[in-house]
Order: C-alpha cells, then sequence, then structure tokens
C-alpha cells in the first residue's frame, strides 16, 4: 500500500520531535541547520564528482583527438575548426564497410561523447535541483540562523581563506627573493675582489708573453 505523502511527513515530523526531548524548539533548530548543511554539502560533493568525471573524458576526447595521426579516421570526422562532428561520427559508425580497427577508434570516440552528454545532462539537474533546495530553504531561515550561515560560514571563512592565501603568496615571494639573492650574492666583497685579482695578474702575465708592455 503507497504511503500518502500527509502520512510521510507527519512520521516525520514525529521522529524530529521525539529526538528533541525536552530540547527547546530554539535551540533545536540549530542542529537541524547543521543537518541540512551537511546534506548541502553531500549534494555540492556529488556535484564536483561529476564536474570531474566530465573534465576527465572530455581531456581523453581532446587527447585523442589531438594525438591522431594524418591519416586517421578521427580526421574524417572533424569540422574545419578542428572540432568533433558528432553528425559525421554517427554517419560514419553507421558505414558497414568501416574497417573494424577504423570502428573502434570511433566507438571510444561515440563513448566519451555520450559519456559526457549524459554527466552534463545530470550535472544539470543536480544543480538545478540543489538550487532549489537552497531557495526553498532560505524562506525557512531565521535572523539567527541568517546571521550564523553569512557571517561565521561565509564571511569568516572567505576572510580567513584570504589572509592565508596572502600569507601563502608572501611566503613564496620571500622565499624566491631570498633564493635569487643567495644566488647573485653568494660570494663575499672581499673574495670577489680576491678572485678579479688572481684574474688581472693572469692577464697582465698573458700579455707580457705575448710582448705588451705598459
Amino acid at each position: 500500500m503507497a504511503v500518502k505523502k500527509s502520512e510521510l511527513y507527519s512520521s516525520l515530523w514525529a521522529s524530529c520531535d521525539s529526538l528533541r526531548g525536552g530540547m527547546d524548539s530554539s535551540q533545536y533548530k540549530n542542529y537541524i541547520l547543521t543537518l541540512l548543511f551537511v546534506k548541502y554539502v553531500s549534494d555540492k560533493y556529488k556535484i564536483d564528482d561529476t564536474e570531474t568525471i566530465i573534465a576527465a573524458a572530455q581531456a581523453e576526447l581532446d587527447e585523442m583527438i589531438e594525438n591522431a595521426d594524418e591519416d586517421s579516421v578521427i580526421n574524417d570526422v572533424l569540422k574545419d575548426s578542428g572540432n568533433l562532428d558528432k553528425a559525421a561520427l554517427k554517419k560514419a559508425l553507421k558505414d558497414e564497410a568501416l574497417e573494424d580497427d577504423d570502428r573502434k577508434v570511433l566507438q571510444s570516440l561515440s563513448d566519451l561523447v555520450v559519456k559526457i552528454d549524459e554527466d552534463s545532462k545530470t550535472l544539470k539537474d543536480l544543480r538545478a535541483a540543489l538550487g532549489k533546495k537552497t531557495r526553498d530553504q532560505y524562506r525557512k531561515l531565521s535572523d539567527d540562523q541568517c546571521f550564523e550561515l553569512l557571517l561565521n560560514r561565509k564571511w569568516y571563512r572567505t576572510i580567513i581563506s584570504g589572509i592565508y592565501a596572502l600569507y601563502t603568496a608572501v611566503c613564496h615571494r620571500i622565499a624566491d627573493r631570498v633564493t635569487e639573492l643567495s644566488d647573485r650574492y653568494g660570494q663575499t666583497l672581499p673574495t670577489l675582489e680576491t678572485n678579479v685579482a688572481e684574474l688581472e695578474s693572469k692577464v697582465k702575465s698573458h700579455l707580457e708573453r705575448m710582448g705588451f708592455v705598459w
């Protein structure tokens, strides 16, 4: 028997109320906010993971096209711009006279294209679903919860990340400068003067043996 949506909501509400126990609702909502944030992170992870998969498939596709030999069948399914012509690829795969090796190459291209297209659609749906959940939840947030999200979890984190990035960049610049100065001034001035005097003496000696007098 199918469960009605109203019954499901009532059951969930009763479960939450049971978990709350004697805790005041104004405090319990902070725990719910944390759970919602964890759910958001989980959904965001799915989006990031899907983006990584798409990027990897696209990189593999681009590599196959870029590394194709001049006589490769891949060149037959490319546009003048060098991009893959999906229509030409489908048409080529339907050619019964296509050799087995060429068919395997084109099928690999087709599989990557299908994977990119399907995952791109999944990514679009995930983003839309996450955006809707976020917008729906915003209307339910109290002023204190909005303050917590915007100030503590966004602005402070952004400020700290910015400070850390600046600190890292400055440290790298200082380290590069120290290395540069160390390479440039690895020898002290007295050592350089001694070396110059020795070289000058050798040059004079060579010139004298060559008959130059001054």
